[in-house]
């Protein structure tokens, strides 16, 4: 069995998509909200469909007692990932992949998806996320999955990620193995 086989076998990824999040994990800590923007503003995404990530990530990450997603620019790094960061195959593939995700999502909301109320569009994006997450994990929407993983890192590495959701601490002095947790609290960031 190839290495690649191996892993696959244990963990349900293989090399190649680790490296792939670890490529956009590197990159989305690179870019900053305003390159973000820059990159969206002569963009190849329509407005549409930029509009449509928009209540993708507002709806997957909304703002709480901290801002969500979409103020974090979250949909605009996922346009600069794709103009910037993205072969052309991959960007041709995961913008199949969001065009089929909104098909998805609009016919699951009962409207399109980016002016759907909310509590529509988080019974269709819980409904796919139910069914991309499920044993055995569908092969169609890996697609989905992925899109999720990078709205997820881009806002967890974004300023409003990484200093509002999560306990920042700039200076970080020695191993400290069981801090306090109570449920509530947040993670802590990297």
């Amino acid at each position: 069995m190839s290495g690649d086989a191996a892993l696959t076998s244990r963990t349900g990824f293989c090399r190649r998509d680790v490296f792939h999040g670890l490529l956009a994990f590197a990159a989305a800590t690179v870019l900053p909200q305003r390159a973000w923007a820059a990159a969206a503003a002569g963009s190849f995404v329509s407005p549409g469909q930029t509009a449509f990530l928009a209540a993708f990530v507002d709806t997957l990450i909304p703002a709480t007692d901290t801002p969500g997603a979409k103020a974090a620019g979250v949909h605009l790094g996922l346009v600069g990932l794709l103009g910037r960061w993205a072969s052309a195959k991959t960007r041709a593939g995961l913008l199949v992949a969001i065009a089929a995700l909104q098909a998805d999502l609009d016919r699951r909301a009962g409207a399109p998806f980016a002016t759907a109320r909310p509590a529509a569009r988080l019974a269709a994006l819980s409904a796919l996320d139910a069914e991309a997450f499920a044993s055995p994990r569908p092969a169609g929407l890996k697609d989905y999955r992925t899109l999720k993983s990078l709205a997820v890192r881009l806002y967890y590495t974004s300023e409003i990620g990484a200093s509002q959701e999560l306990r920042y601490d700039p200076l970080p002095e020695g191993y400290t193995g069981n801090l306090p947790f109570k449920p509530g609290d947040r993670a802590w960031a990297l």
